[in-house]
C-alpha cells in the first residue's frame, strides 16, 4: 500500500504527517502528538488547533477500530508515557509492507 494515496491524504500538512512515518522514523518508534505536530508544522511553539488537526487527521488515517478502514489503514495508535501519563502516539504497522518504502 501507498501511504501517499490513502484517501485521508488530502493536502501538504497530510503529505508532511505521512513523511514522518514513512521518511523520518526509521526505526518505527511510536510518535506523540506533540512530536507529530513540531514535525508537520515546522514549530516547537505548538498551537491548539495545530495539535487538534494531527491528532484528528492521525486518527481518520488509522479509521475506526475493528473496521476494514483500520485494517487497511498503514498506521496504528497507541500509548506512550510522555512525562508520567499516557499519551496517545502513532506509528506504522509492520504487516503494512511500507516499511520497504524508507
Amino acid at each position: 500500500m501507498n501511504p501517499y494515496s490513502h484517501k485521508q491524504i488530502e493536502n501538504p500538512l497530510d503529505v508532511r504527517l505521512v513523511d514522518l512515518f514513512v521518511k523520518q522514523n526509521p526505526r518505527n518508534d511510536w510518535v506523540s502528538i506533540d512530536d507529530a505536530v513540531a514535525w508537520v508544522y515546522e514549530t516547537n511553539d505548538i498551537k491548539p488547533h495545530q495539535r487538534s488537526y494531527v491528532s484528528h487527521k492521525a486518527m481518520r488515517i488509522v479509521g475506526a477500530l475493528y473496521t476494514r478502514e483500520e485494517q487497511e489503514s498503514f498506521l496504528e495508535s497507541g500509548y506512550i508515557d510522555v512525562n508520567g501519563r499516557p499519551e496517545f502516539a502513532f506509528r506504522m504497522k509492520h504487516e503494512s509492507g511500507v516499511a520497504s518504502l524508507i
